[in-house]
């Protein structure tokens, strides 16, 4: 999200797993002068909050409000869309949670239904996805709606803890698949 920001892209960040003042606090963390991009090149659409009492549009996210109609998503969408303007960038984390919500076979129409949209008609969507939660066949079905697949992982040392990452697939480019070891920081 930072890099895409930083060189003037729009965002529409679909969350669900933490709530926008979550991801605002941990995006600044990281150095993204939030202030700066919410509202104007960054607009959220709250999948996560939908219990609370609080619904609609609030300065810079459309909340959720049942979680089982995955129709209200792009619904949201499009009007997020329509408030920045296209092209944009759709960062999906993660799709794990709407399967507690709804059937496995709507869950795989919907995604492959918003991979197409989003693709033709606004830009760029990237989804995540939890590694073994999920049955072999949605991870198989879901990896080959996509034209790429990053894997992350962590490995642990007797004091440490490894993150590594690794391209599975991307459509039509040579790349390595060796597994490369990453650090994340605070900026100084």
């Amino acid at each position: 999200m930072k890099y895409f920001l930083e060189k003037g892209d729009k965002v529409v960040f679909i969350a669900t797993e933490k709530n926008v003042g979550e991801i605002t606090r941990k995006a600044e963390e990281i150095g993204i002068d939030m202030e700066k991009f919410v509202g104007k090149q960054l607009l959220f659409i709250d999948y996560f909050s939908w219990s609370l009492e609080r619904t609609g549009r609030d300065q810079s996210a459309f909340k959720i409000e049942n979680p089982t109609n995955l129709n209200e998503i792009s619904i949201h969408l499009d009007e997020a869309v329509n408030i920045l303007e296209k092209p944009v960038r759709v960062i999906f984390d993660s799709v794990s949670p709407l399967f507690v919500y709804n059937e496995i076979p709507q869950i795989l129409r919907f995604v492959q239904m918003l991979i197409a949209k989003v693709k033709t008609a606004y830009g760029f969507i990237l989804f995540t996805i939890h590694d073994g939660v999920h049955e072999e066949q949605v991870v198989n079905s879901l990896t080959y709606f996509v034209d790429g697949l990053l894997k992350m992982k962590y490995e642990e040392s007797s004091d440490d803890l490894r993150r590594k990452f690794r391209v599975h697939h991307l459509k039509n480019l040579n790349f390595s698949s060796r597994w490369i070891t990453f650090k994340t920081t605070k900026p100084q």
